[in-house]
């Protein structure tokens, strides 16, 4: 089964509320959530440039080694298995796609430069960067529906 066909499973045992997640699984959903949103919340996205994307870029793959040193451990810890570490592992998964194209963006970040995406990534390339949002936004919002409780849709 890939990845996707899991988080879909997961989604649809959520919407038919075959798995309701426990506090447990519920606080740390919360905790990731909280610090995305933390990681990311200083970033003036208008307008929307190059180097915003950069800057967002960096600041999800710093995310991803905070997921993945401390969110992940004490998440597997504490739920074993459990589909709410899937949704997590899943996650994390997706965002450490952008993570080489992060490195490629970073001089987009340096002061007074003057480059563009289009200077530091290949067509193909930005076009992988776009592609990898779908994925990574139907993850999270798996994961926010099983924090929030809010699957009727």
């Amino acid at each position: 089964m890939t990845t996707a066909e899991r988080v879909d499973e997961i989604a649809t045992m959520l919407n038919r509320r075959q798995w309701r997640p426990t506090d447990d699984e519920q606080r740390v959903g919360v905790d990731v959530l909280r610090r995305r949103r933390e990681a990311t919340a200083h970033v003036d996205r208008e307008p929307a440039t190059g180097r915003t994307t950069a800057e967002v870029l960096g600041l999800l793959t710093d995310f991803v080694h905070v997921v993945d040193r401390e969110i992940l451990p004490t998440a597997r810890t504490t739920l074993g298995a459990s589909p709410m570490v899937e949704l997590i592992e899943a996650w994390a998964d997706k965002l450490r796609t952008l993570v080489p194209y992060a490195e490629r963006m970073r001089p987009l970040l340096e002061p007074g430069g003057d480059l563009t995406e289009y200077d530091v990534l290949t067509p193909e390339e930005g076009d992988a960067v776009h592609d990898a949002w779908g994925p990574i936004i139907a993850v999270g919002s798996v994961l926010t529906a099983a924090v929030t409780g809010n699957v009727d849709h």
